[in-house]
């Protein structure tokens, strides 16, 4: 189809140019939806495309079949939440950052001098490009959305902090954190409190979403890989700051997603048992320490739904640390699947020695592990190459 060019310079009518752009950047966030899954490797799109962004204008301003450029509005339109989405997936395109997550994780950095200030030095560039991206954001909010128009710019106004917030977080040095030689000590307990926080905030916006009619849009970024890997990590953190802001966050999470209580799916059943084995450590903990204690809601649930054979296997089998082998079913009942191919597709995901040991000692991994780690999902920091069409 070529949609990687502009119509304009196709020669197409300037109805066919704008909704082909407008297809055309779907496309790209939905491959820098994953790019950023995986850590903000490279993308697979083509490197030689020039398909302008989206005019910001109403649906009603396009007519099949016009002649008349399409001129662009100023100030608020429906494109609102679109064109600031688009200006996030503009920033992942252009900004290679194929080290990000071994930085954020603390993965590159040990004892050294020099270690240390490689790590500060990559995590100055990278909080400069978050600040960047953050004013052009601004700039966008300031231009296209109004509150008052309706809950698609209430939405959009969300998107800054969604984002942003979320990767300040991340950013910083785990040697900073309040929890630094309490709760945590090496890669594998700073990923589990990003972990952590990445469903925080989700809860979050959730939360704030609910009256606007638009939270099934935040909910089909869930992420049930990354909830498993937290639920794997509780087991060998019955106790902490961060277990109490786990197990309510747990609570939560089941509550909006409702998929999650079908144990027809082997993932689901799987978390379930996670979950049920990560509790009894905690309770066991916590009776031992004679501290009192709430049982979350979720979990009479799941000791009612997850299958008892399943449950009690787990109580004698390996821990949610060791290897998971098991093979996925094909999900035929879930809608965006036909859309996504196997980007959903979690199998990858279930081998929790790769997120709870990263197979290194002392917590320490190089670039080369975190690439092992992401690297799946695309080119993790090789170069680009030219994909011409």
């Amino acid at each position: 189809m070529g949609l990687h060019r502009d119509g304009e310079l196709l020669g197409l009518t300037p109805y066919d140019t704008e909704m082909r752009r407008r297809l055309w950047w779907q496309i790209i966030m939905l491959d820098t939806k994953y790019a950023m899954v995986s850590g903000f490797c490279d993308t697979l799109l083509p490197w030689n495309w020039d398909t302008q962004t989206p005019q910001n204008v109403n649906d009603a301003d396009l007519f099949p079949g016009s002649t008349e450029p399409v001129q662009p509005r100023e100030g608020p339109t429906e494109m609102a939440f679109c064109l600031l989405l688009y200006e996030v997936g503009r920033f992942i395109v252009e900004n290679r950052i194929p080290d990000f997550e071994a930085v954020v994780l603390g993965a590159m950095e040990n004892d050294s001098e020099d270690s240390q200030l490689a790590t500060q030095t990559s995590l100055a560039r990278y909080q400069n490009l978050v600040d960047n991206l953050d004013a052009k954001l601004v700039a966008l909010e300031k231009r296209y959305c109004d509150p008052l128009a309706g809950n698609i710019h209430i939405v959009a106004t969300k998107i800054r902090s969604m984002i942003i917030d979320k990767m300040r977080t991340m950013m910083i040095p785990m040697r900073e954190l309040p929890e630094w030689g309490t709760e945590i000590f090496n890669v594998q307990d700073n990923m589990f409190r990003i972990s952590l926080m990445h469903h925080e905030h989700n809860a979050e916006l959730y939360d704030f979403m609910e009256n606007t009619g638009f939270v099934w849009f935040f909910k089909l970024h869930f992420q049930i890989d990354v909830f498993i890997v937290m639920a794997g990590q509780l087991y060998k953190r019955p106790t902490g700051r961060l277990a109490d802001r786990a197990w309510k966050v747990v609570d939560r999470i089941y509550q909006y997603h409702e998929e999650l209580w079908d144990m027809s799916k082997k993932e689901n059943t799987q978390l379930g048992v996670y979950m049920l084995k990560a509790w009894r450590a905690r309770e066991r903990a916590l009776v031992q320490l004679g501290l009192p204690y709430e049982t979350p809601i979720a979990i009479p649930r799941l000791q009612d739904t997850v299958p008892q054979s399943s449950s009690e296997a787990s109580s004698c089998g390996p821990s949610p640390a060791q290897t998971l082998k098991m093979e996925i079913p094909q999900r035929h009942n879930q809608p965006m699947d036909q859309f996504l191919g196997n980007f959903l597709d979690t199998t990858n995901f279930y081998d929790l020695d790769m997120w709870a040991d990263l197979g290194v000692p002392n917590g320490n991994m190089n670039q080369q592990s975190a690439a092992n780690m992401f690297g799946q999902f695309g080119n993790f920091g090789a170069p680009p190459t030219n994909r011409g069409w």
